[in-house]
């Protein structure tokens, strides 16, 4: 185990796979580990390990100085008007949100957007960097960031998207509203917090030219389809499904998962 000595003469180890805490010889000695700092502590009554919130002979590091600082080089503006080309696009074509990916090559400050495959509804974006995905991520380029649609709903960052960036260090979009003027939401996400931004503060430049995304994109990105499980009928014409939107009513109200779409049976 590495070993650093304190000033007030009490040692700290730090624990690596493999090591033995029955090497550390010390009476009371400092352990850093996955799991946090341990304190031992030894006598001849007892020896043993427990966890510790921190160490009071070291020094305190203030609350301000914990925050995170941001250095992201700003997003090239084109790339964003291609990704929010391509939302549109699969907005009028499905109706369904979207996801793409931000990449950043370090060395030549570019960036470029990866359409991973996905499979969308109008209430989410289930994507994986699959085989097919990495075929199209550039040599040197870097995973740094997201950004998804909302479809028609506005932009925000929701219990789904907590849950997708919060273990996702880097900037996060969500745009919505793609049924009238686009909205927007961004932050960026460093060790499990979130720091709000404006767009305007991550962009870079506005271009010249018009900017459409890859064609390629657009194969990448499916519809999510339901299948109907009970069928009923819904002002005399027999349906199957029941798309979670309708209110209760004389027809009863068919149990069948949520969000399926209604689809009238054939003869009618």
């Amino acid at each position: 185990m590495n070993r650093v000595q304190l000033n007030a003469g009490v040692p700290l180890y730090v624990y690596q796979d493999g090591d033995n805490l029955d090497d550390i010889q010390e009476p009371i000695a400092f352990v850093v580990s996955k799991e946090g700092i341990l304190i031992k502590r030894a006598n001849k009554y007892y020896t043993g390990y427990q966890k510790v919130q921190g160490i009071d002979l070291l020094g305190k590091v203030e609350n301000d100085q914990q925050k995170a600082q941001y250095n992201f080089p700003k997003l090239s503006y084109q790339v964003f008007e291609e990704i929010k080309s391509f939302f549109q696009y699969i907005y009028d074509r499905d109706q369904t949100e979207a996801t793409i990916l931000l990449y950043h090559n370090e060395e030549t400050g570019e960036w470029t957007g990866i359409a991973p495959t996905q499979e969308n509804s109008g209430g989410g974006s289930d994507y994986k960097i699959d085989d097919k995905t990495k075929e199209h991520i550039p040599e040197g380029f870097k995973l740094m960031g997201s950004i998804h649609s909302h479809a028609g709903m506005g932009a925000f960052h929701s219990g789904t998207d907590d849950n997708d960036e919060f273990n996702f260090d880097g900037l996060h979009i969500t745009l919505g509203n793609f049924n009238s003027n686009v909205s927007n939401s961004c932050r960026y996400i460093f060790g499990g917090e979130a720091i709000k931004v404006e767009l305007g503060d991550v962009l870079d430049e506005v271009p010249e030219q018009e900017n459409k995304f890859p064609e390629w994109w657009s194969k990448q990105a499916s519809k999510k389809t339901y299948t109907a499980v009970q069928s009923g009928y819904f002002h005399g014409r027999q349906y199957a499904g029941w798309n979670g939107h309708y209110p209760n009513n004389n027809f009863g109200n068919p149990s069948v998962k949520k969000n399926e779409a209604i689809r009238l049976l054939p003869g009618y």
